[in-house]
């Protein structure tokens, strides 16, 4: 379900933050998007839904939102940058191996 919410900038001006939220077989998603005008946050909302109906969607971006920032020190840079798409993924540096305290 999508809602907007209008949101003050500091310029005075109006930005309209459109938020989806999905809840399918125990899994909560939800994703917000900021838009200058309402009309495009309104047709943002249900393009989105749209694509979050489709079997197995919601499921498949929770399990790459794992794998990508969960074990971020134990994925392959290639394998994150396929998982997670449009995030940049980083290298890890050499860490010399310490003991916590």
């Amino acid at each position: 379900m999508g809602t907007i919410t209008a949101r003050k900038r500091k310029d005075d001006g109006v930005a309209f933050m459109a938020r989806v939220r999905v809840m399918r077989d125990g899994i909560t998603y939800h994703e917000t998007e900021t838009f200058d005008r309402c009309p495009a946050a309104t047709s943002w909302i249900k393009k989105r839904e749209r694509e979050l109906a489709k079997p197995g969607v919601i499921t498949a971006y929770k399990a790459a939102d794992r794998l990508c920032c969960a074990n971020a020190m134990k994925d392959s840079p290639f394998e994150s940058s396929m998982v997670a798409g449009l995030h940049e993924q980083t290298e890890a540096p050499d860490l010399p191996h310490h003991e916590l305290a």
